[in-house]
This record gives C-alpha cells, sequence and structure tokens, in this order.
C-alpha cells in the first residue's frame, strides 16, 4: 500500500530510505507560487533519531508494515531483558541498551508490546500508567496532604521521581511512563493498571 503527500497525518509509519519512520509532526505549506510542499519531522523507528524533511507535492511513500504483540516482562540481566509472548509462550531477547528508557517503568509481570519491522524488535510499549512502590524517599510529612510541597523518591526500579512531601516508603504510587511523573497515591497495589 501506498500513501502520497495529501494522505499523510501526524502518527502514521512509511518507509524512507529503506527505514521505517513515523510522522511525529507535519505542516502543509502553500507559497504564493510553485508547488505546496509537505514539511515533516520523522521519527526513525530503527535508530529513533528525529530529521526533519520537506516533500514536494505528489510524491509516494510506501506503507510501513509494523507488527506487534503482547508480551510479559519476566527479568533483565546486566545485557539482556526476557520477555514471554502471551500467545506463543516463547521468550523474547532483547538488549538493554535498546530499551533503558522503557525498562525503568518495568516490574515482574508488566504486559507490554513489542512491535517488529523485518522480524526486527523495533520498539516496546509500555502501558501510559504504571504502579510502583517507594523504595526511598524523606520522612512523610503527615500534616501535608496537599501535592503543592514535593520531594525525590527512588521507586522500584530506580526511577527517581517527585513525589508529595506526604508519600512514605513502601507507598505504592501511581506514575505516567509519558513524563515519568507521580500522578496519585494507590491505596492497594494493582500493578501495571
Amino acid at each position: 500500500m501506498f500513501y502520497n503527500t495529501s494522505e499523510l497525518y501526524k502518527g502514521i509509519r512509511i518507509i524512507f530510505k529503506k527505514d521505517p519512520h513515523e510522522i511525529i509532526d507535519i505542516h502543509y505549506h502553500k507559497p504564493g507560487k510553485g508547488a505546496s510542499v509537505v514539511r515533516v519531522k520523522m521519527k526513525n523507528l530503527i535508530s529513533s533519531i528525529i530529521i526533519p524533511q520537506t516533500f514536494r507535492s505528489g510524491e509516494r511513500f510506501e506503507k510501513a508494515s509494523i507488527n506487534s504483540i503482547e508480551a510479559e516482562f519476566l527479568y533483565s540481566d546486566n545485557n539482556n531483558c526476557f520477555f514471554m509472548d502471551t500467545e506463543t509462550f516463547e521468550s523474547i531477547e532483547i538488549p538493554v541498551y535498546r530499551i533503558e528508557h522503557q525498562l525503568k517503568f518495568l516490574t515482574k509481570q508488566a504486559n507490554v508490546m513489542i512491535y517488529f519491522f523485518n522480524d526486527k524488535i523495533i520498539d516496546i510499549e509500555v502501558p501510559n500508567h504504571v504502579s510502583l512502590k517507594v523504595l526511598k524517599c524523606e520522612p512523610a510529612i503527615r500534616k501535608e496532604s496537599s501535592s503543592k510541597s514535593m520531594k525525590k523518591a527512588e521507586l522500584e526500579t530506580g526511577l527517581i521521581c517527585n513525589v508529595p512531601s506526604f508519600i512514605s516508603v513502601d507507598d505504592i504510587i501511581k506514575v505516567d511512563t509519558r513524563t515519568s511523573s507521580y500522578v496519585k497515591k494507590e491505596s492497594f497495589i494493582n500493578k501495571n493498571k
């Protein structure tokens, strides 16, 4: 399947210079003279490099065929992370350096989506919110019940996050994985909701 410049939109995945790219920003521009152009920012889904690019009106692009599976995080060592395909129960190994950012949100049995292009792993997607246990932080201020006063906390995955002053060691908090920020204190343990 092919797309032309008039069919491009934010989030679409295309093949550009033999690699899959995702359009992350797009602007259509019609100058007073000459043909219209499309200015985009694209993320290379293999290298994660973001590049600006300008296309002339009418150019065509092949659709990037990206496959995905749901997998469960099992464990990691110094070099690799190990997952299990939830459908086939096959083991999947991903080098730690490829998913360092996502690793700080993964606890045992967390579910993720793994994306493939030509049978090569190109990315993993963690849930938008995860519940993590606080391992280290300054003592809680009991009288403080608002989230105005913040302090640093180290979570079970090694993530350092700003939390309200009423949070204590062993509390479970919900974290937004897109911003690495505190959302709320959980009243019970419910991992990866």
